[in-house]
């Protein structure tokens, strides 16, 4: 079911279903938005090996994210080398709260695609597609998916967002998930 205004529902039919929201207005920085959605596009991640490959590119951006992070902070008035080490807990800390929120918004960015994919599964229109760039890759993935897959898709991000949040190492949970992911590939 797709709402425009899902408050308007009676209980009992919310009670009944998934929400998925599609309208988040947060995004990931360039260059990391497109290369998190070139690897997602790829048409590499068939196999396992493929798979594996790919979360080490997710892994390399959230690398990437994390240096930039650590920029930040240091950019905005802490000291990377002070002798104190109350200062260096509490640069570390400004670092890690940054990273994970840079974090979020790449992990928005690997649900829209999915999103994308579950709503064109669903005969939705091609309107409500956030990655309209790829709009043909997606519709070409989206025939070869269920409306299950599409679905189990979406709950295997919200998990990997929710492992995430639990400080787990982001190298196995990449690659966790995207094995687990159906990418509408052969």
């Amino acid at each position: 079911m797709l709402s425009d205004a899902p408050q308007q529902l009676l209980p009992t039919i919310v009670s009944r279903c998934q929400r998925i929201d599609l309208d988040d207005v947060r995004e990931l920085c360039e260059p990391w938005k497109s290369r998190v959605v070139e690897t997602l596009a790829s048409p590499y991640l068939a196999r396992t090996l493929e798979k594996l490959a790919m979360s080490n590119v997710l892994l390399s951006i959230l690398n990437d994210i994390k240096d930039k992070a650590e920029q930040l902070v240091a950019d905005e008035g802490a000291r990377s080398d002070v002798a104190d080490e109350d200062d260096k807990e509490v640069f570390e800390a400004k670092v890690s709260a940054r990273y994970r929120e840079m974090r979020t918004d790449f992990l928005l960015v690997v649900m829209r695609w999915f999103r994308d994919l579950f709503i064109l599964k669903a005969e939705g229109a091609d309107a409500l597609v956030h990655n309209r760039a790829h709009l043909a890759v997606l519709k070409e993935r989206a025939l070869r998916l269920t409306l299950a897959q599409a679905l189990y898709n979406l709950g295997a991000i919200e998990e990997l967002t929710r492992q995430m949040e639990k400080n787990l190492p982001d190298e196995t949970l990449l690659a966790y998930a995207m094995d687990r992911l159906n990418h509408g590939l052969t």
